[in-house]
């Protein structure tokens, strides 16, 4: 089980408004990089509950496999394992934004510090994703970071309240 934690802030600013830099967008709170393993829980942070569905969306999926998935929030942080460290990455990841057509999703995978993928999302269909074994030598933690997230409670008036940035699926053996 992970810890939500809720933030409300009372100012922002636009870096743009001020003459940092050409960024447009109300900023409040900044998200840092997961840097210690130590102290990173085996199922990872950022993520919400593992939901599983009924039937896989996905043609590739493993037949033998129940097709698991878990949304992040803004960030979510994992350790690498044994298997990514021989085999790579290998996963399915998907958005599920209301307006991804007309204004796409980035999302950032970094390992350690050093940024290693970026993807763009302009479709809610799910992409394969891999991260060559030789990408991840020396690397102990993967982040995910969304350029933005969506909360289907305001957007499409449901009764999930999570702010929701990319489903990660991980067909593990």
């Amino acid at each position: 089980m992970g810890v939500l934690i809720e933030t409300e802030v009372l100012r922002t600013f636009s870096p743009r408004r001020y003459f940092v830099n050409s960024d447009n967008r109300q900023l409040g709170v900044a998200l840092s990089l997961r840097r210690d393993t130590a102290t990173l829980p085996a199922e990872g942070i950022g993520f919400y509950q593992t939901e599983t569905a009924i039937e896989s969306p996905i043609s590739e999926w493993p037949k033998d496999k129940p097709f698991r998935f878990r949304w992040t929030g803004g960030q979510a942080s994992m350790r690498v394992t044994k298997n990514m460290i021989t085999d790579g990455f290998k996963a399915f990841i998907c958005t599920q934004h209301p307006d991804i057509v007309s204004k796409k999703v980035i999302l950032k995978i970094y390992g350690n510090e050093k940024c290693l993928m970026t993807i763009d999302f302009n479709s809610k269909d799910w992409q394969k994703t891999i991260i060559p074994a030789r990408m991840l030598k020396g690397v102990n933690i993967l982040t995910f970071q969304v350029s933005r997230t969506w909360n289907p409670k305001r957007a499409e008036n449901k009764l999930d309240d999570r702010d929701l940035g990319i489903a990660l699926a991980l067909p593990l053996p």
